[in-house]
């Protein structure tokens, strides 16, 4: 039975004989989350990568999505300094008002005070050197240091394109990895747009391909803690996915497993007899799960903005087509300016797309820092953004014209249109 489902079998704080030839495979999460680590911790596991770097790896697409979300994660952490700060300076605010509650004596209040400015001052110099890492990143230097000739080569555009075909089947048939973020499907036509939601199994394939080359096994270590790749049961992580060991065990010959990061360090320092502080692994662990709660908050939010969208779309439709039935020119007007109405809704929810995506992808723009691809684009999307304000215009003023020659501005459509704001 063993044989037949290995995946089901596997367990590897049993058998450490893995970690001694074993190749490591980081994910980009694992990175990442360098960032929003404190010092200590950081170096911690810093260390331990460079204490196995002669058995460390990670595919292109990995090295690839880190460099690309690098900037961002360092601009949301300098945003929690900023909103920390803010916060005590509005509990501040509360506790020195004498009139209202809550009340303090003057002696407590002076005592919180200091040590309040003590803080504001040590947040504040943490979030300069955090802002420094926008163009002087000394753990970007450490990573490319530790992964000197440890990244994968990147895969062809066919065999890009060959993956998306595989996986739109995969996902289908729900096959780990990746099919949880079947979601992120794009319009995109480039190789690059199209593998978006394929970036896991594309990772994944690299893996199969790492093994087969060096013929041997593999840990993967990511914060990733969807159930495309981990085997779930009442809320509880049992392990990694059982087709995933067997797709490996089938194309590799050798065994897979995977570790959340807390429990790779912990086991590595289980393994190198060095122990781990508790803490520290604690915050390793909120750390991951505050980023993944953070994720599924947005695409909670993601998916209610598109049935809201969409309601309000079908109500528009059914207007529409109320004022289309009409025959006389009076309703013919109403029709056309329904019309114009909801194109304009739609192009303003564009435009607020386009806003919304530059601040979170290129909040850094104006500092000058952004590569060839970057700055291309950013230049595209500035382009859409200057052409969709050009059509915005030019239906602003075919409604006004509309409305000009409509003898009764009161008309039930104009009261009852979700888009109304005239």
């Amino acid at each position: 039975m063993k044989s037949n489902f290995p995946g089901h079998f596997f367990q590897v704080d049993e058998n450490h004989e893995i970690w001694n030839e074993c190749i490591f495979v980081f994910d980009a999460n694992i990175l990442l989350n360098l960032y929003r680590y404190s010092d200590e911790t950081r170096e911690l596991l810093i260390s331990t990568l460079s204490g196995l770097k002669e058995r460390i790896w990670i595919p292109n697409k990995v090295a690839f999505e880190y460099l690309n979300n690098r900037l961002k994660v360092i601009w949301e952490q300098q945003d929690k300094y900023e909103k920390t700060i803010s916060e005590i300076n509005s509990l501040q605010q509360s506790l020195e008002n004498s009139r209202q509650h809550p009340f303090i004596s003057k002696e407590v209040l002076s005592e919180l005070n200091t040590s309040f400015d003590k803080a504001k001052s040590e947040l504040g110099d943490n979030k300069s050197a955090h802002a420094e890492r926008l163009t002087n990143d000394k753990i970007k230097e450490r990573i490319a240091e530790i992964f000197e000739n440890k990244v994968g080569p990147p895969d062809l555009e066919a065999e890009i394109l060959e993956l998306i075909e595989e996986g739109k089947q995969r996902y289908k048939s729900k096959i780990p990895p990746g099919y949880s973020d079947a979601k992120k499907d794009t319009d995109e036509d480039s190789p690059q747009g199209k593998a978006r939601p394929y970036s896991d199994l594309i990772i994944w394939k690299n893996i199969i391909k790492k093994g087969k080359q060096e013929n041997r096994p593999i840990i993967f270590i990511t914060g990733d803690a969807k159930e495309d790749w981990w085997l779930k049961f009442s809320g509880k992580t049992i392990g990694p996915r059982p087709e995933l060991i067997a797709e490996f065990k089938s194309e590799v010959g050798k065994d897979f497993y995977m570790y959340l990061p807390e429990r790779f360090l912990s086991l590595s320092g289980e393994i190198m007899k060095k122990q781990m502080p508790r803490e520290i692994l604690e915050e390793i662990r909120d750390s991951r799960k505050e980023t993944q709660k953070g994720k599924e908050a947005a695409e909670s939010l993601r998916r209610k903005l598109d049935a809201i969208k969409e309601r309000l779309w079908i109500e528009q439709s059914k207007e529409l087509q109320k004022a289309l039935i009409t025959k006389n020119k009076h309703e013919s007007l109403l029709a056309h300016k329904a019309e114009l109405i909801i194109e304009r809704s739609i192009i303003k929810d564009r435009i607020e797309e386009i806003l919304s995506e530059t601040k979170t992808r290129f909040p850094y723009a104006s500092l000058g820092t952004l590569g060839d691809q970057e700055e291309n684009e950013y230049l595209s999307l500035k382009a859409e953004y200057l052409n969709q304000e050009e059509k915005l215009s030019s239906i602003e003023a075919q409604i006004a014209k509309i409305q000009n020659n409509i003898h009764d501005p009161d008309f039930y459509f104009e009261r009852n249109s979700p888009n109304n704001e005239q």
